[in-house]
């Protein structure tokens, strides 16, 4: 069962946090949710019609990220 005190992220965070535009982060949502290539495989909690994010998820992403670059394998797996 999910933590209650999870907490959630808007697309800017994600932007910030990656050193991406929101733009990419829309995109990539949009790729992954039809099937597309993508990098950030993330899945968003959707409130209402608005995606946020698990800090947690976030992180352990970027931790890939950079597992994957220190081993030098490809960033997107």
């Amino acid at each position: 069962m999910p933590s209650t005190n999870t907490r959630l992220v808007k697309d800017r965070a994600v932007a910030e946090m990656t050193s991406m535009s929101q733009s990419w982060v829309r995109q990539e949502r949009f790729r992954r949710r039809k099937g597309l290539p993508h990098v950030l495989n993330i899945d968003p909690v959707m409130i209402g019609d608005s995606p946020r994010y698990r800090i947690e998820d976030l992180e352990a992403f970027l931790v890939s990220l950079t597992a994957s670059n220190d081993d030098g394998g490809p960033a997107n797996g």
